[in-house]
């Protein structure tokens, strides 16, 4: 369910490709105007005292990556499955600002990071003692979705809740945390935008609620979902129905894809050989690729810490391709996919072939984060990879996830006939099933840096 604004509301709007625009990235930048730093300070804190932390931290949820053994823990517990979205996770931040007495509305980007985003009105559910709503807090991202025209439309996809009204409901399941995001949170704001076309035309963006299907539709979500969506798809993502919302790493958030496709966020420092006098680094010569694990710590800055992990080999021409972009490579988070080598490439120049080496390949750069992925997490995604599991084995296990799901002590534990306790005492059998390799050899850690110079 979702409004539907005409080309032309869009187009004027903003949040639509024009017709001759330029391309742009596929991953979406957040919209919106940045708060000043102490309105930044006094949202986060606000935002924290509503959520129960105890520091100011991004209070949003991270998922855990999936290897073999998590085939248990859909069969073990109930959980929801969604397609993950190639977009930019944001949080939604509803407030009204004391001083003007008007609502305002606030993206937050994995940084802590808050942009102020005109021009959207959220209505409070019928039945509240104020018109519009306050103090509410969504969990969504940002996503260019394709028409049929090819025409691009910036779109929201919301997904959780963990304020509402004041609300704070983090400590219900997802079940019910989903059903107030759809009744209190968006059919107010459809309605409010079906009677008011001029709303629509002036959104920067459209919303929508993201669908969920149980668990054992798996196969319906990745043969049918995913080859409808309109936007970049990134995988699966698994939530538990009766968990409540965890701020940082969740173990109840599955995040699955297929083993070649895991992927670790490293810091990459450019190393560059020193020049003829040894004392500077010479910028004309080609660096070496140096990538690094979080350890912890603010990011870079008083207390933060880095420790070399590996290295990537990056060819000629694409380094070529790296300086012609004009990016910030040196210093910046940038996701890496392991790939196995083997690839021939022939020398433009000389005519030589050559054997690409099992190596780390730069997929993009990450400037929604900070940080890297923390060590522990480094450990966790290379098991991932290591011991991935592949869509063939999430679809041969959904018989014994949809029996555990269907079974009378599941049910009776989801209508409140019994506690947690009985259904943990119930179990059910591991899966067993094929045994399959990961994508390649394991990944070096650690081991001596060449004599190079930092830039």
């Amino acid at each position: 369910m979702a409004y539907q604004p005409s080309v032309k509301q869009q187009e004027a709007s903003g949040h639509a490709d024009a017709p001759g625009s330029a391309p742009r990235s596929s991953v979406p930048d957040i919209p919106g105007v940045p708060a000043p730093d102490k309105v930044q300070w006094d949202l986060r804190e606000h935002v924290a005292r509503l959520c129960g932390l105890r520091d100011a931290r991004f209070p949003g949820a991270q998922p855990v990556s999936f290897e073999k053994r998590t085939i248990e823990d859909l069969i073990n517990e109930d959980f929801w499955v969604c397609e993950k979205s190639d977009g930019q996770r944001v949080l939604v931040f509803i407030v009204i600002n004391p001083t003007t007495g008007r609502q305002e509305v606030f993206l937050i980007n994995r940084k802590n990071e808050y942009k102020r985003v005109d021009n959207i009105y959220f209505p409070s559910p019928p039945g509240a003692h104020l018109a519009q709503a306050n103090n509410t807090l969504l969990d969504g991202e940002l996503v260019w979705d394709t028409e049929k025209s090819g025409r691009r439309v910036l779109r929201l996809l919301l997904f959780d809740a963990l304020i509402v009204q004041d609300d704070n409901i983090m400590q219900k399941g997802l079940g019910r945390r989903y059903g107030r995001l759809r009744t209190l949170v968006f059919e107010p704001f459809f309605n409010y935008m079906v009677k008011h076309p001029e709303a629509v035309a002036a959104a920067p963006f459209e919303i929508k609620v993201k669908p969920m299907d149980l668990s054992y539709h798996i196969e319906h979500v990745l043969n049918n979902r995913i080859p409808q969506l309109k936007h970049g798809n990134d995988g699966l993502i698994f939530t538990c129905w009766n968990s409540n919302y965890k701020t940082g790493t969740d173990p109840k958030i599955l995040k699955w894809k297929p083993p070649s496709e895991n992927s670790v966020d490293f810091k990459l420092r450019l190393r560059f050989p020193p020049d003829a006098c040894g004392k500077v680094p010479d910028l004309t010569a080609k660096p070496f690729f140096q990538l690094d694990q979080w350890m912890g710590g603010r990011g870079g800055g008083p207390g933060g810490s880095y420790q070399y992990f590996d290295w990537t080999d990056v060819s000629d021409p694409e380094w070529e391709e790296m300086k012609a972009s004009g990016l910030q490579y040196d210093d910046a988070v940038v996701e890496c996919v392991w790939v196995n080598g083997g690839e021939r490439e022939v020398d433009g120049m000389t005519g030589e072939e050559t054997v690409r080496p099992p190596r780390w390949v730069i997929k993009r750069i990450r400037d929604d984060k900070r940080d890297g992925n923390h060590a522990s997490i480094v450990k966790a995604i290379l098991k991932s990879i290591v011991d991935g599991v592949e869509a063939e084995e999430l679809i041969e296990a959904v018989p014994q996830i949809r029996a555990a799901w269907k079974s009378q002590l599941r049910t009776d534990f989801r209508e409140g006939r019994i506690g947690p306790e009985a259904v943990a005492e119930g179990g059910h059998d591991p899966v067993i099933g094929p045994i399959r390799g990961g994508p390649g050899p394991p990944m070096r850690e650690g081991g001596s840096i060449p004599s190079l110079i930092r830039r």
